[in-house]
């Protein structure tokens, strides 16, 4: 197409060359009428003489084509402007030939994976697909041995581990010349406040929140400028809770919530830094490790005899907490049962929608195959409203499981219409009659459709998660950065910046989940007391002081400083049928 538009152009211009040449009499009539009507204007731009004086017929054919030329020079050179110099269409110089063969197999060598194939030179020429970049596959797990030692829960080298963890961000401390500039800037910030006056971020955050949700721009910016000016992502934990939240602000403003979260999301699929952020985070939480426990001992439990157990893992991401399950299972020998995992995720934006998924599969597979573990992997990747009993494929001889932690929370709910997915979920689970439901969630109320209660509660729950690290890891720690504007802080811009069907955010307490749950035809079970018994020991002895474990309403609750964080429970169908204790 851009070829014929050229030659159109110059085959055009040929035309017009010609009817000024031999038709300058027709032309000359035109421009007489047109400087005619101009000359009785009063234009200052056009002389009021007579029309004649403008014709072109004054003008000599020399200076006509000259003019012409003179516009030929704001053009390319013709040879530039068409493409077709080879039967394909495209021609390459052999030098820039012979760099993308190289470099194509240079990437499929480092690759290590079949899916990679460079096509023969010639075919991928003639297909016009030479500069077109190929999407790299691996299908190796990554394996961390460190992690491995929070992962399988050996005692003895998870406590080493936590100190080893502990002691390594110290020394990154020391060696981090960040510390030192932290610290000026830290004490300019104060030295400003102390001048002014005390600054309350709080307040003025919920102020901006307020002129946001109002439409008052000019004040929001004033606030969002202000809070500037206090805040920082190398501060103590409001200084750093503020600077993200303004972003998160700002974001809602300018109408790029959705791109923002979506971004931040991208930067989680690095494996190697997920692994790295996942084992601090192990060191300094016990969060992580209470909920894995508590699901792999409920479903020993409920599976003692059995021959072949069904897990369906909504929300499995990486599987982290599997590798101990199958650790525990190595230990029975040949009586162990086959274990089937079917792990849902969301779909991921692009050409896999089910990245993630497959390899959380393929790297279970090898922990599996480690611990000589008789087991099969189905991963789905959807929306989880979307799925079926038919998708899960499950067998009536098999003990089934249903593992959710806090995943349902990205589900929908009733204020997108009558009926919400997150019901429609519930409903699914009761409908394939698990002998346990295991339920996680997290405890917050900012999923209301009120914007500025919704930004006071995201206030308070992401405080008490900035106040943990401030309390356990040095402020000068690059992971720490990377925890909290990677990690954690994403949740709260979509919370914060986005609307309708994009915020995906949407938690609600415990005590609205209970009730939620129970209306969807369940029955919840009382909390096992050896479990909690079990977590709340490695809590006292492992953790900071300030993080606790209770019970209430049947409900495992974890949290920080009195703010509920976590909660965990179990339930069963209300219909759900038993023969001589046994499921039937």
């Amino acid at each position: 197409m851009l070829v014929q538009r050229f030659r159109c152009c110059f085959a055009n211009r040929q035309i017009e060359r010609k009817c000024l040449t031999n038709s300058s009499h027709t032309t000359e009539i035109v421009l007489k009428n047109d400087m005619q009507s101009y000359g009785k204007s009063k234009s200052p731009f056009i002389n009021a003489g007579p029309a004649s004086a403008l014709s072109i017929e004054n003008l000599p054919t020399t200076q006509i084509q000259k003019g012409a030329e003179e516009a030929m020079k704001f053009l390319p050179a013709i040879g530039k402007l068409f493409i077709g110099l080879e039967p394909n269409g495209i021609e390459i110089d052999e030098e820039e030939k012979s760099c993308y063969i190289s470099e194509n197999k240079a990437i499929c060598h480092a690759s290590h994976t079949k899916k990679c194939v460079l096509n023969d030179r010639g075919s991928d020429l003639s297909e016009g697909q030479a500069h077109k970049q190929r999407a790299v596959f691996s299908d190796k797990p990554t394996r961390n041995e460190h992690l491995e030692q929070f992962l399988l829960f050996r005692d003895q080298e998870y406590v080493k581990e936590v100190i080893s963890v502990l002691k390594t961000v110290k020394k990154e401390i020391k060696n981090n010349s960040w510390e030192h500039q932290d610290k000026n800037n830290e004490n300019e910030i104060r030295k400003k406040e102390t001048e002014k006056g005390c600054v309350d971020l709080q307040s003025l955050l919920i102020r901006c929140s307020e002129a946001v949700s109002t439409n008052d721009n000019k004040q929001a910016y004033e606030l969002t400028s202000e809070i500037r000016k206090h805040s920082s992502p190398r501060g103590d934990c409001y200084q750093r809770l503020a600077h993200y939240l303004v972003d998160a602000l700002e974001a809602r403003l300018a109408g790029t919530g959705s791109d923002i979260y979506h971004e931040l999301l991208s930067r989680q699929g690095n494996i190697s830094d997920t692994l790295k952020a996942a084992r601090i985070y192990h060191a300094i939480c016990p969060f992580l490790r209470a909920w894995y426990y508590f699901s792999n001992q409920t479903i020993f439990n409920v599976s003692k005899g059995a021959t072949k157990v069904h897990i369906i893992d909504f929300g499995i991401q990486m599987g982290f907490m599997w590798p101990s399950f199958f650790e525990r299972l190595s230990s029975f020998g040949s009586a162990a049962p086959n274990i089937r995992i079917t792990g849902i995720g969301f779909p991921e934006k692009g050409f896999r929608p089910g990245k993630l998924i497959e390899a959380t599969g393929r790297r279970l597979s090898e922990y599996a195959q480690r611990f000589n573990i008789n087991f099969k992997y189905q991963g789905i990747a959807s929306k989880w409203e979307n799925i079926t009993i038919e998708d899960l494929k499950i067998d009536k001889d098999e003990v089934l499981v249903v593992n959710c932690l806090h995943g349902l929370k990205n589900v929908l709910d009733e204020s997108i219409g009558r009926d919400n997915p997150r019901d429609k979920v519930l409903r699914l689970i009761k409908e394939i009659k698990p002998c346990v439901f295991i339920h996680g969630i997290l405890n917050g109320s900012y999923g209301t459709p009120f914007f500025t209660t919704r930004f006071k509660e995201v206030l308070s729950k992401f405080f008490s998660f900035f106040d943990i690290y401030e309390a356990t890891i040095p402020r000068g720690s690059e992971m720490r950065i990377h925890l909290e504007s990677n990690i954690l802080i994403p949740s709260a811009i979509n919370a914060i910046a986005c609307e309708g069907s994009e915020r995906v955010e949407r938690p609600e307490t415990y005590k609205q989940w209970r009730a939620r749950t129970i209306r969807a035809g369940f029955t919840q079970l009382p909390v096992d007391s050896t479990i909690m018994k079990k977590i709340e020991n490695f809590v006292r002895e492992l953790y900071h002081k300030e993080f606790f474990v209770d019970e209430d309403r049947e409900w495992l609750r974890m949290g920080w400083k009195g703010t509920i964080l976590f909660a965990l429970s179990t339930w069963k169908p209300t219909d759900y049928e038993t023969v001589d204790g046994k499921t039937k």
